[in-house]
């Protein structure tokens, strides 16, 4: 702490206190007073416990003071801390009257607000939002020439590929053509701003068009009446017809989808990681494979000349061969070659060969495959079908395609479309936020450099929010154009701003060109992306080794290529979700003896049960002892099950000692005198839990058994604050670790005379004036060690603020802040850990001292050394 200086408060307990105007930390508990924030005369904060009125870490009270003296006190403004130690003993009350009361809880509600609301909204602050939020503005300034270089020429390749890619998914997502153009334009310039992926490519991709073909209610096209008008939406009976229009309504839907996922993308960015958590890889690998092969079945109607299905896949599978009669030959022949082509050049530019694995690719031959070979196949097959007329013989072409740039609206109707499209906008979030995330991880980890998932997630949201106004359908990032960036040495987002504006000037100019281009090419080059989406090599790896992950996988990829495209995802994550929810349920025991067991709640780590044997302590083999520890935190969800496993192991040990009173002298057991829960490496996180514990403690009684818990965890103390609780609880020995078992009862026998193998019972309880004195020592010591812990909280808390100014000080530097801002140095100290601070958290806290558990009582009923010190009245008592 910059300047503090330790000292002695006045009970003897040392503390830090920040002088010469920086953040202060005193310790004063002789009245055991909470911990609050205060201000030595600067603009810093500082923690101090003393005898002034109970705050919060920030400084903003809690509850005014009164004293019987309130009325004598003159009204005026609260005194320094300071200064009312000069002005007042130790054992006088601080002063209280009504006037100034209400003086200092202003003046202390407006201290916290200049500290914790005006202070921190300052230049620097906001420039460091902005730069989180907008990344350009951090890369831009150092951005060179020769950095441009590189990001031109992959944006113009990428721009190159995306022009007949973007046309050819809009077709898959059932919209016009210009769509897919609409949706690499403007979603591309917004994420220069806000992305901070250096490869990513944004944009139309063909998970994401088939999800919107399949999850938007309403016809794409509608068969025009007799007078011209379109009339109202069918679905889900759609109507084919050769002179069918596209159907606004359609449009609309897929645009306001869009605009959904945008809002939730920005609003739920940070939520989107945790849910993510619950879609496994196993999952993510069926639904892309199924619905890459059902992408492709459903662009073969271009390249066969005839209509196919495209819901399901069996549905796709006969209608292709039950009309191959239909074919149009120069149509098939036309799509299958540019399929033939596209597909060899992909695998030279992975420097593979195909039907020859092990032959090497020149580097030469690997960057010539690289080249826009799609956008190549489109100009020539344009000449080929003008010059040659083909659409005259049968060859379907794109015809008319509008120019211009979008028109910046809200889509129709679209608070009122939202019920009905909340469904598919889920499904298309999840799917999006996966493939993108999948993305730029890979590339960020393959270049060395780092990505924040939650700003991505950001990015993504405002890229679609946009285009969600610009006639846009939900974009996402597209591995293969990222891929593309990536070949190309692509150094910044700028990559995409330069794509954009290619799609920009095809608007603008050159839709004209497209009247001619054949559609089966453009089916050709959505089939060649789409078979890359599945992946045969993940389900032979799971097969080989997690036959549950393939069945995982085998569920997801059955039930959305030949049931339900939105199904496929939901049935197979709530198969994982009722997985978690299962094994959350199922504690793990290990029975080490007779008179040992471990339990293992879900999630713990544990110490394997190769060390279990060197947890059991020496000197309480064989005294009829049974010893049960329990490992993790104990929540609602385990706490029935670990209930009915402890109980039917006490019961087990009971029947096991009656059974050895019939045994020789030799081979009988002892008496089970004591059971002894070790929770040393377990807490306890909710009153279900606490229940499930008290009920364990009842169902001993009558047994005249004693009950021990030892290593009491942070959960139960704060529990113990409660006097109905300590009753509950009032027969439990507790105490620090497990060796204190054997002191107890040695101490036990020692006064009845008797060894541990002749008297029975062991143990026979406390007199009603012991347990009363014991009730009050835990109660005190309960207390002491939660002040205890709130000092230390609050001192992390301190060190917390200044870590924070610290990262916000290098931050302006960084961009050229103002020199007045004063870096505050570290906190000097050892890391410990925290004891309390969150229950069932042991989280290192730079320069806090750690909290220890002396506070409790010993088994004897006396007060633990921390607490006998601070030698106060207990207010729970």
């Amino acid at each position: 702490m910059a300047g503090g200086t330790e000292f002695t408060s006045r009970n003897g307990t040392n503390g830090v206190h920040g002088n010469g105007g920086d953040a202060g930390y005193a310790s004063d508990a002789s009245n055991g007073r909470a911990p609050r924030l205060v201000t030595h005369g600067s603009d810093h904060d500082g923690i101090q416990l003393d005898d002034g009125d109970d705050h919060l870490a920030g400084g903003l009270p809690l509850a005014f003071p009164s004293s019987p003296e309130a009325d004598k006190q003159p009204c005026g403004g609260p005194l320094h801390p300071c200064d009312e130690e000069m002005h007042r003993g130790a054992d006088d009350e601080p002063p209280g009257s009504l006037c100034q009361e209400f003086s200092s809880g202003v003046t202390s509600t407006v201290e916290w607000l200049r500290v914790n609301v005006y202070e921190p909204f300052t230049w620097y602050m906001l420039q460091r939002f902005l730069i989180d939020r907008f990344p350009v503005l951090d890369w831009l300034p150092v951005y060179t020439l020769a950095k441009f270089l590189k990001d031109l020429q992959a944006g113009l390749i990428v721009g190159m590929m995306l022009i007949p890619q973007g046309m050819g998914y809009a077709d898959v997502a059932g919209l016009p053509l210009i769509a897919g153009l609409y949706s690499g334009f403007a979603p591309l310039i917004v994420y220069f701003f806000t992305g901070s992926s250096r490869q990513m490519g944004i944009g139309p991709v063909a998970i994401v068009s088939l999800l919107t073909a399949q999850g938007v209610p309403a016809c794409n096209l509608l068969c025009p009446n007799a007078d011209g008008f379109l009339p109202p939406d069918l679905y889900p009976s759609c109507p084919v017809c050769e002179g069918a229009e596209p159907n606004p309504v359609y449009w609309h839907y897929a645009t306001t989808i869009a605009l959904m996922s945008g809002i939730i993308q920005v609003l739920l960015g940070p939520l989107l990681g945790f849910v993510m958590n619950f879609v496994p890889h196993p999952v993510i690998s069926g639904f892309t494979s199924a619905g890459g092969l059902i992408i492709a079945m459903s662009q073969l109607k271009d390249i066969m000349g005839y209509p196919i299905r495209k819901g399901r896949l069996h549905e796709g599978i006969y209608d292709f061969f039950s009309q191959l009669e239909k074919t149009n030959v120069p149509t098939m022949v036309m799509g299958v070659a540019a399929i033939i082509f596209l597909y060899i050049v992909k695998k030279l530019g992975q420097g593979k060969v195909v039907f020859f694995p092990s032959w090497k690719v020149h580097k030469n031959v690997k960057f010539g495959a690289k080249l826009p070979w799609a956008f190549i196949v489109v100009i020539v097959y344009i000449l080929v079908t003008w010059g040659l007329r083909l659409d005259e013989h049968g060859v379907k072409i794109t015809g008319y395609v509008p120019s211009g740039l979008p028109n910046f609206e809200l889509p129709p109707g679209f608070v009122d479309n939202v019920p009905k499209l909340l469904s598919i906008t889920i499904q298309i979030v999840i799917i999006g936020y996966l493939e993108s995330i999948a993305v730029e991880t890979k590339f960020a980890t393959m270049l060395k450099y780092t990505v924040r998932p939650e700003q991505e997630a950001f990015a993504q949201g405002m890229a679609n929010l946009v285009g969600g106004m610009t006639s846009c359908y939900p974009v996402v990032g597209s591995f293969s154009r990222s891929a593309t960036n990536a070949s190309y040495e692509s150094q910044s987002p700028m990559c995409n701003l330069i794509t954009g504006l290619v799609i920009m000037f095809t608007l603008l100019f050159l839709t004209e060109l497209f009247f001619f281009l054949p559609k089966n090419v453009l089916a050709a080059i959505v089939i060649v992306a789409a078979v890359s989406l599945v992946d045969p090599s993940e389900a032979t790896f799971l097969w080989k080794s997690s036959k549950k992950e393939f069945a995982l996988l085998l569920v997801c990829f059955v039930i959305t290529a030949f049931i339900a495209l939105e199904w496929g995802i939901y049935i197979s994550v709530a198969l994982c979700g009722a997985e978690v929810l299962f094994k959350s349920t199922r504690p793990k025991v290990v029975r080490v003896n007779n008179n040992y067991i471990i339990v293992y709640l879900p999630g713990a780590a544990g110490k394997g049960d190769t060390l279990a044997e060197q947890l059991v302590p020496a000197n309480l083999a064989g005294r009829g002892i049974l010893i049960i520890r329990v490992e993790g935190d104990l929540n609602f969800s385990a706490a029935s099950a670990l209930k009915n496993i402890i109980s039917a192991q006490f019961k087990h040990a009971l029947e096991r000692a009656q059974v050895s009173e019939e045994d020789d002298e030799s081979e009988r057991e002892p008496v089970l005198a004591a059971l002894v829960f070790d929770l040393s490496e377990m807490d306890i996180v909710d009153t279900t839990a606490l229940g499930a514990l008290i009920a364990l403690v009842e169902e001993t009684e009558g047994h005249d058994i004693a009950v021990f818990i030892t290593g009491v965890p942070p959960g139960l103390v704060h529990f113990l604050r409660i006097e109905s609780v300590r009753s509950k609880l009032g027969n439990v020995e507790m105490g620090k670790n497990i060796d204190q078992v054997a002191t107890s009862l040695k101490d036990l026998e020692a006064d009845d005379g008797t060894d541990a193998g002749d008297r029975e019972p062991l143990f026979d309880g406390r007199t009603e004036l012991s347990a009363a004195r014991y009730q009050k020592s835990l109660a005190q010591a309960v207390d002491a060690a939660l002040h205890e812990d709130e000092r230390h909280r609050n001192r992390r808390h301190s060190h917390d603020l200044q870590n924070k100014e610290r990262i916000k000080y290098n931050r302006a530097r960084t961009i050229g802040g103002s020199n007045s801002v004063r870096m505050l140095d570290p906190m000097e100290a050892t890391a410990g850990s925290s004891f309390l601070a969150t229950p069932g958290a042991y989280l290192p806290t730079p320069g806090v001292a750690p909290a220890n558990l002396e506070n409790l009582p010993d088994f004897e009923g006396t007060l633990g050394p921390a607490a006998r010190r601070r030698n106060y009245s207990n207010p729970l008592s």
